[in-house]
């Protein structure tokens, strides 16, 4: 049998192998104990697994001079020079840069090469900033297994389908994935406003939310949308920052029990669960920005050519969850003419209704407040909105659940835009409007981030414009929705 034939025999294992040998660092002959592999009804010697099987897979425990003279000189040529500016990965495991460099120093050859060694293959990820904390050995080796099985879950969800285009050539947009999505939303916004209300001294209130959104996790668990850890990431982050790091460790330690329960053995998920409970993230959120941006490269690479369709695939939201990263890649540093062509090409991909459409023309206007370009965001504001006055509008906001979160968003941030010019008139019959298409379809004292966040928007725009029967109002509903929501939380556990 030839090399290559053993190789593709076995190549059901090579996952098993790579975890095993590289990121638990297990001797190469327990290894051959642990993974019985055969040529013509033999098991394959030490010198079989040296020079047959692991170089046919591309599997080194070291590094070569060679190699790591081609990494730091690409490195250099790609004006990436800082330790932990660009994360380096040999067939999808994180190397050490430190390592790298000091193979380097070994070899006698008086100049790096400059061509790709060809015995594995070299995946270069530039980061926005340099990922100090990496430089902690412990920190290392635990995010070293997170990208590794974050990687083999992209890599099986896009080769089974269960990532696939759909009409519109969007990637992880089919029914159960944005099921999964909007779960992924609840759990965040639920638990953000949990911190709010912590900080205000609302701790009843504040344990409500917490425990209303732990009861999401059975169905985090088992979605396949590509943006679960990433986003579980960044609530564990924002816990920690709000002095709340124990609703973090709560939240990783009951994922990871109910993915124990409810997820085959073999799932690539449950690995990453019980890896995200024993990470030691920083609170300058370079972990989390370090991760995000290696799931965004891993989508990217596999989400087709278009960069807006791909752009939007990946983000499926108008704002980030943590830190920003690269979440506003497509618009950072963009002048109002440039980001006119970025919306104009927006226009021209996604019909005039598609949330896509929606969410990208909201992230534009989110990236805009956050760099204080306020009557640019207003300008835009103004466009998206005019054409939300048609006759029939209302009657799909009461139809279309999705289109009355679009259309609802689009007023609150129209009016946040002027809010922040001081525009408190303005602004508070946009938040109204937003409002009043929420209530729609958000009957009574039912929670509602949105509805919440533009209850208490339009209470600040009256009290500053001299209403206070309508500041009182606002304050009201909002009072009613959390009491109605403790009192759940109350029933709820007096039946436990």
């Amino acid at each position: 049998m030839s090399t290559a034939s053993i190789a593709d025999q076995w190549s059901h294992r090579r996952l098993d192998v790579i975890c095993l040998y590289i990121l638990e660092d297990m001797e190469l002959k327990q290894l051959i104990r642990e993974v019985k592999i055969e040529r013509d009804g033999r098991e394959l010697t030490l010198d079989d697994w040296k020079k047959i099987l692991l170089p046919s897979w591309g599997i080194f425990k070291n590094n070569c001079a060679t190699e790591a003279s081609f990494i730091l000189a690409e490195k250099r040529r790609i004006g990436r020079e800082e330790p932990w500016d660009c994360l380096v990965l040999a067939g999808g495991v994180l190397l050490s840069i430190h390592d790298v460099k000091s193979c380097s120093k070994r070899t006698k050859r008086a100049a790096p090469h400059t061509t790709r060694p060809p015995r594995r293959l070299l995946t270069f990820v530039p980061m926005p900033f340099n990922i100090a904390s990496l430089e902690e050995i412990g920190i290392f080796r635990d995010f070293r297994r997170l990208l590794w099985f974050t990687g083999v879950h992209f890599d099986s969800c896009f080769d089974t389908g269960t990532w696939s285009k759909d009409e519109n050539g969007l990637y992880g947009r089919s029914d159960e994935l944005r099921s999964g999505l909007t779960k992924l939303s609840k759990l965040h916004n639920m638990l953000c406003d949990a911190f709010k209300h912590f900080k205000r001294g609302s701790v009843s209130t504040g344990f409500a939310l917490t425990r209303s959104a732990f009861l999401l996790n059975e169905l985090i668990v088992q979605i396949y949308h590509h943006r679960q850890f990433p986003d579980i990431l960044a609530l564990i982050l924002l816990a920690q920052r709000q002095g709340h790091a124990e609703i973090g460790m709560s939240l990783c330690n009951n994922l990871c029990k109910l993915a124990e329960k409810l997820l085959p053995s073999n799932d690539p998920r449950g690995h990453i669960f019980q890896i995200l409970t024993t990470l030691k993230l920083d609170l300058a959120g370079d972990l989390y920005v370090a991760f995000d941006t290696y799931c965004r490269h891993l989508w990217m690479s596999r989400a087709g050519t278009n960069e807006i369709k791909a752009h939007y695939s990946y983000n499926q939201a108008s704002f980030p969850r943590a830190d920003t990263g690269r979440f506003y890649d497509l618009y950072a540093r963009k002048t109002l003419d440039e980001l006119d062509r970025v919306l104009e090409q927006v226009n021209e991909a996604f019909d005039e209704y598609n949330t896509a459409r929606f969410v990208m023309w909201h992230t534009a206007i989110r990236y805009l407040l956050k760099e204080a370009r306020h009557a640019d965001a207003e300008k835009f504001s103004q466009t998206l909105c005019s054409r939300l006055c048609k006759p029939g509008i209302m009657k799909h906001c009461s139809q279309q659940p999705q289109m009355n979160v679009n259309v609802s968003l689009s007023f609150y941030l129209f009016g946040v835009t002027q809010f922040a010019q001081l525009k408190y008139q303005d602004s508070m019959e946009n938040f109204q409007m937003c409002i009043n298409t929420r209530r729609v379809l958000v009957q009574g004292y039912n929670w509602d981030p949105t509805l919440g966040a533009a209850l208490e928007k339009l209470g600040l725009a009256a009290e500053r414009m001299g209403h206070p029967e309508l500041a009182k109002k606002s304050s009201q509903h909002l009072q009613g929705m959390y009491s109605a929501l403790v009192e759940k939380d109350r029933m709820e556990q007096a039946l436990k």
